[in-house]
């Protein structure tokens, strides 16, 4: 999923994950996106979260939270 920000139209990724059958996304709050990312037969494989669009990314891979290119873009990176 990426997020523009409407003041420099800068684009960005902030939650990678396979999509699951229960899908959804919310603002809670002015910075905060609810992400719902579920298979309710298979509860292991919930990849739900709330993110601070600000400086927070979600990869249920890991693989950003490894990233030497981008562990300056965020201050808290989450992975299942």
């Amino acid at each position: 999923m990426q997020i523009t920000n409407n003041t420099d139209h800068k684009t960005k990724v902030i939650y990678y994950s396979d999509a699951k059958s229960h899908f959804s996304i919310s603002w809670n709050g002015e910075n905060t996106l609810a992400i719902t990312n579920e298979e309710p037969d298979y509860p292991e494989s919930d990849s739900s979260t709330n993110l601070d669009v600000r400086d927070e990314i979600y990869d249920h891979y890991g693989l950003a939270c490894q990233s030497l290119l981008m562990k300056n873009d965020y201050k808290r990176c989450f992975k299942k």
